[in-house]
């Protein structure tokens, strides 16, 4: 997979109209096998998961001024993580050793510590505590990051998954995603348990909805087909409640998801699928079929060109393969 930066002016203050530029999409890695980006807080740092299913997942941190990238950590599978607001650690929900577990990474590597017992679902404002959920759960938990004392929040309506919680910048108020057979809804509901309102649902697949860091509004992306859009939904930072309906971004955006949205809102990370084959030249006699590779790489290669004898042909190579890299735009 590959890593993109879709430098993309989510908003420009000086126009009575808001004005968005072209975006400028930009390859971030070029391994074949990378997704799921996070920018830091304070926007140097990208992190991201690495490795094929079958070898296990790495954590890596990538400076954004340069150098290499580095491995904080390798395991069987990574569910989620994220990182902690004051960029010094990720949280990270993991499966090792064939079990379940929630730990604290340094950002640029050292000690794993462990949280508490349960999953790790994203943390408070300034840190201290950290929110718990599972897909099937009907409630939220919230963790004391030092003590490890927990207080739930039980949530009501009648859904089949709930996934994507995430506390608002200002600690008011939680937002989660639930999943029904009919489509997707999104939810705030106050720390103490009330206050529950769905502000937005949607019969179409929506993924990785992001709190913007002043709490206005709800950035998603809304699935159409192979290409996306970017949407916000304005809330009301104090409350939670939607402040009118969702509006298009940006078009088009040939992503999966998770995304991550850079802190000043002009920069939006995504994973992409990208799919190359390759040329070979192919003999055939009474010996048997010679291939001999003639490029190789990650170009799109397609053809077939047989020879004036017919002893020879060009053809692609195989079957296409795929990689997923990361961008930003």
């Amino acid at each position: 997979m590959v890593l993109l930066t879709l430098a993309l002016y989510l908003r420009i203050s000086d126009r009575k109209r808001p004005y968005y530029a072209a975006p400028v999409h930009k390859q971030l890695t070029f391994d074949g096998d990378v997704w799921s980006p996070a920018i830091s807080p304070d926007g140097n740092f990208l992190a991201y998961i690495r490795g094929k299913p079958e070898k296990g997942k790495e954590l890596i941190v990538q400076d954004m001024s340069g150098g290499h990238p580095i491995s904080l950590l390798s395991t069987q599978s990574i569910l989620y993580y994220e990182w902690a607001p004051d960029g010094s650690a990720l949280g990270v929900f993991l499966r090792r050793r064939g079990l379940l577990e929630s730990v604290l990474v340094p950002r640029l590597g050292g000690e794993i510590r462990p949280l508490s017992p349960g999953s790790f679902s994203g943390w408070s404002p300034d840190g201290s505590k950290y929110l718990s959920a599972t897909l099937s759960s009907k409630e939220i938990h919230i963790v004391d990051r030092t003590t490890g004392r927990r207080s739930k929040i039980e949530l009501t309506g009648r859904f089949l998954w709930l996934n994507d919680v995430e506390w608002s910048p200002f600690g008011n108020f939680v937002l989660f995603k639930t999943q029904n057979r009919n489509g997707n809804s999104l939810w705030t509901i106050r720390d103490n348990g009330k206050d529950q309102k769905e502000i937005l649902k949607d019969s179409l697949d929506i993924y990785s909805p992001r709190l913007f860091h002043s709490g206005d509004a709800v950035y998603y992306l809304r699935i159409a087909g192979p290409l996306n859009n970017l949407m916000k939904l304005p809330v009301d930072p104090a409350t939670g409640a939607a402040r009118g309906k969702p509006r298009k971004v940006q078009t088009g955006i040939p992503s999966l998801w998770p995304i991550s949205i850079s802190r000043d809102g002009h920069n939006l990370y995504y994973p992409r699928i990208t799919f190359y084959s390759n040329i070979a030249l192919v003999e055939q006699s009474q010996d048997g079929q010679k291939v001999r590779h003639l490029t190789k790489g990650t170009r799109r290669a397609f053809s077939f060109s047989p020879s004036p004898d017919g002893k020879k042909s060009h053809s692609a190579a195989g079957t296409q393969k795929r990689q997923t890299s990361l961008f930003s735009t």
